[in-house]
């Protein structure tokens, strides 16, 4: 429903921090700059963009490796996936894990990509880069509201005006910038 909001009559556009937590956590790590860190990780694993990002922002707030490792590798079990298919799948299964894919696999390529990510995951990662996030977003909805731009968030996304989307984005990618030194794309 998003793309039929209107505010005050006017069409929106949504604006969208790219791969916001893992270019976080590149910074954090002293990691390079990545416009899009799901394609260069997807090189390296040997699966779709799609899927990396679904998997890495899982092991971006996985409590502990070895329990997500755990969870890839068997979604990627033929068994697993006929139960999948069947509807008997646990809550915890992962769609379009190809047959055989192990998760420690996927950690290494993750870790290939970027080797400043190497021992960030597990603990607690995932809730510190979620506070960061909020504090960008409160930021960013505050000099929004200075400028006179209604802005609606969404996770890592404002929703505004057509009209004052180009000054959105200005000040989207300036909060980022003043937190991080560094640039971010906005899609």
């Amino acid at each position: 429903y998003r793309q039929h909001i209107t505010i005050d009559g006017e069409p929106t556009v949504e604006l969208d921090y790219s791969a916001l937590h893992p270019n976080l956590l590149l910074w954090r790590t002293g990691g390079a700059l990545s416009a899009d860190p799901y394609t260069e990780i997807a090189g390296k694993a040997g699966i779709t963009r799609e899927l990396v990002k679904a998997l890495l922002l899982r092991l971006i707030n996985s409590e502990n490796v070895s329990d997500f490792c755990r969870v890839v590798t068997s979604s990627g079990n033929e068994s697993k996936k006929a139960e999948a298919e069947a509807g008997r799948a646990d809550e915890w299964f992962i769609p379009d894990v190809p047959t055989g894919y192990k998760g420690a696999d996927f950690v290494e390529a993750v870790e290939a990509a970027f080797p400043t990510l190497t021992g960030s995951f597990g603990g607690t990662i995932g809730l510190e880069l979620q506070g960061i996030d909020s504090k960008l977003m409160a930021d960013l909805l505050a000099e929004c509201l200075s400028a006179g731009i209604v802005a609606l968030p969404v996770h890592d996304s404002v929703i505004v005006p057509q009209s004052r989307a180009d000054d959105a984005r200005e000040i989207m990618f300036n909060c980022y910038q003043r937190m991080t030194k560094r640039p971010i794309s906005i899609k």
